[in-house]
């Protein structure tokens, strides 16, 4: 499986959950390579905020139900990155990670 493989399969089981927590921190963790604590990035919003690649720019989130859409961008206009979840941080967490595997396929 190459590096964005992994990164899709992992952000697909993040909208597939109900509720983030310790588990899904971690493989966010390991995932993106991130360096000290693990931190609630799938239960907090303003920490899955902070790890949007650069030159990426997020969206509004929409509502609908109990789900909620979440959404960025390249701010050159590039492809749209949306990932759909129960909560607000994991479809950050989603999105964010469907970046990243864009990043990774171009490499």
């Amino acid at each position: 499986m190459t590096r964005a493989e992994e990164l899709l399969y992992l952000a697909d089981r993040l909208g597939q959950v109900e509720r983030g927590g310790g588990g899904a921190d971690l493989s966010l963790h390991l995932a993106l390579a991130l360096e000290g604590d693990v931190l609630p990035y799938t239960r907090q919003a303003n920490l899955a905020w902070g790890l949007l690649p650069q030159r990426y720019a997020w969206l509004a989130p929409i509502r609908s139900g109990d789900r909620v859409h979440m959404a960025c961008r390249r701010t050159d206009g590039g492809l749209l990155h949306r990932q759909w979840a129960c909560t607000l941080p994991l479809a950050m967490c989603g999105a964010l990670l469907r970046a990243e595997a864009a990043l990774a396929a171009e490499t």
